[in-house]
């Protein structure tokens, strides 16, 4: 079954990751003229050790993405909400650098990781409101039908 999203939690996961675009940029200067220095796919393979963490199989014995190609430093993982969202605003730079440079493939992989963290992070949002309700989270006529809490 696919889920089925409220606007409210879409728009809030688009703000959420706006949010955090913002804050590399005007906190840790990661504008565009420091980004437009990395290669293509450089952010995206950094957006996806965010959202694919915690991932065993991709990841040494500390639970560090085989794929960072950074210095340890700068993997700061927390929860799934927070991970979705550094994953989102990188995938968006990512795609931002593509569109002022010209196309690369790796704007494709990173805009379809966008769109991965939005419908992620509103199902998430949603999750949590249906958990708060008390209410259930599927059908159960479809082998669901647990309540979120």
């Amino acid at each position: 079954m696919r889920p089925q999203f409220r606007g409210q939690d879409y728009l809030a996961a688009v703000h959420a990751v706006y949010e955090e675009r913002q804050r590399q940029v005007e906190q840790e200067g990661f504008d565009d003229a420091h980004d437009d220095r990395h290669n293509p796919g450089d952010l995206v393979r950094a957006a996806r050790c965010y959202f694919d963490h915690p991932n065993e199989q991709q990841s040494d014995v500390a639970g560090r993405p085989f794929a960072w190609q950074w210095a340890w430093a700068w993997w700061k993982p927390g929860d799934r909400y927070t991970n979705l969202v550094k994953a989102g605003a990188l995938a968006e730079a990512e795609c931002e650098r593509a569109v002022r440079n010209g196309y690369d493939p790796a704007a494709d992989s990173a805009c379809e990781l966008l769109g991965a963290v939005f419908a992620e992070l509103a199902n998430l949002l949603m999750c949590e409101e249906v958990g708060k309700a008390g209410l259930e989270t599927s059908d159960p006529a479809e082998g669901g039908g647990h309540a979120e809490g």
